[in-house]
């Protein structure tokens, strides 16, 4: 049975195994550290922050749903209307199904799309932890 199942070799996969070996060995390293009690004290902060803003929070969007005037309705007012205007939006009249599914697709494969870009520039950006690879083309793209 010893050989049975040879694979030929490829250059641009043995490339990219290397890629992706680099990229988890990197990435083991990053994460099989100690909890510090920075990430403790983050992971209890930040569910007693959300549980505080949940009631400020639903008073605002009440109030934005209702109409009603808000503390930051005067700076994004105008915001609003321009991207109404650009998007055509007639906020005085409602969406039927048609229009619904077809903003819905097209969100969708905006998103996807925006995605996509991030995966193939993240090693451009300037938060990009160094010690990791990129993604490689084949996988950001079926």
């Amino acid at each position: 049975m010893k050989g049975y199942l040879k694979v030929p070799k490829c250059l641009a996969l043995e490339s990219t195994c290397a890629a992706v070996q680099r990229s988890v060995s990197a990435a083991s390293l990053h994460f099989h550290r100690d909890m510090s009690w920075q990430a403790l004290l983050q992971y209890a902060v930040f569910p007693a922050v959300v549980t505080v803003l949940v009631n400020p929070l639903d008073a605002y969007m009440a109030r934005v749903f209702q109409g009603q005037k808000t503390v930051v309705a005067p700076l994004m007012r105008p915001i609003e209307r321009l991207l109404y205007k650009l998007a055509r939006v007639n906020p005085q009249e409602e969406m039927d199904w048609k229009q619904y599914a077809y903003c819905f697709v097209l969100f969708g494969f905006a998103s996807t799309l925006v995605l996509y870009l991030i995966l193939r520039v993240q090693q451009f950006l300037p938060w990009f932890y160094r010690a990791y690879m990129t993604t490689p083309m084949p996988r950001t793209w079926p």
